[in-house]
């Protein structure tokens, strides 16, 4: 799955919060998203999960969900032998992040009600385990909220004879007395499952002075996003979802047609 950053945070600022991040929860559930201290689910009954692992030195992989609906893994390593490499995959989604030091990392386009196999290794051993992310509505306005397309249908020869065709998207704000900063997550479900871009605005910001804003993007390149994730552009329903801080704001839909 492709992925593009719209805004980059200050790096003081991210290593204060990942130096100053505390666990809270020793695993969470894969099939509930709920974090647990116990052998079994507080809400929903499953069993905590076994970690597999080749090697005994990488084990207990812990996942911590954060305010702004990023994801911070932790693990325990009796080898203390960085530097450690962490991928992961869902259905139609796999990445790999690039070599840390510490036995940390915070993961942004993890996509919300995806589960996935996170996979920590080193040059001694290997482990993986599931986690799913927690699925929420966003509620803190409940009129009003929304994003529209300007276009309901696309057609994949129309992008093709003509590659500068874009869409527009509009993001209509709720009536706010204040200026509102948010982590945002823009993904698309295709009628294959999630897939194409994740798009993370590191701030995106609801400004009171306006009732909404629109981007322009590249068909070509979405097509292209998509076609990279399942070897051919599926046809029929595509949703747009955005998240705020992980939580779903409002999604709309469009169509595509040979």
């Amino acid at each position: 799955m492709k992925r593009k950053l719209a805004a980059l945070f200050c790096f003081f600022i991210s290593l204060m919060m990942v130096t100053t991040f505390v666990l809270a929860e020793d695993w969470f559930c894969p099939d509930c998203g709920h974090g647990n201290s116990g052998n079994f689910c507080y809400y929903c009954g499953k069993k905590k999960p076994e970690a597999v692992s080749n090697g005994a030195a990488i084990s207990n992989i812990r996942f911590k969900l954060q305010d702004n609906g990023d994801v911070v893994v932790t693990w325990d390593d009796s080898s203390n032998s960085p530097p450690y490499t962490v991928s992961y995959k869902a259905q139609y989604d796999s990445s790999m992040e690039r070599p840390v030091n510490n036995k940390m990392i915070t993961l942004e386009y993890l996509i919300p009600s995806e589960t996935y196999t996170v996979t920590v290794s080193n040059d001694k051993s290997t482990a993986s385990t599931e986690y799913r992310v927690p699925f929420d509505v966003f509620t803190e306005f409940k009129l009003n909220k929304k994003i529209v397309i300007r276009e309901t249908s696309f057609s994949i020869s129309e992008v093709e004879q003509d590659k500068t065709k874009q869409y527009e998207l509009q993001w209509y704000y709720p009536k706010l007395r204040n200026k509102r900063v948010y982590k945002g997550k823009l993904v698309t479900k295709t009628p294959k499952g999630y897939g194409g871009y994740v798009t993370v605005y590191s701030t995106f910001e609801m400004d009171s002075q306006y009732s909404y804003i629109y981007d322009n993007y590249s068909m070509l390149e979405f097509f292209e996003g998509i076609k990279g994730d399942f070897d051919e552009i599926p046809t029929g329903r595509y949703t747009f979802e955005m998240f705020f801080n992980g939580d779903l704001y409002a999604d709309c839909s469009f169509y595509v047609t040979r």
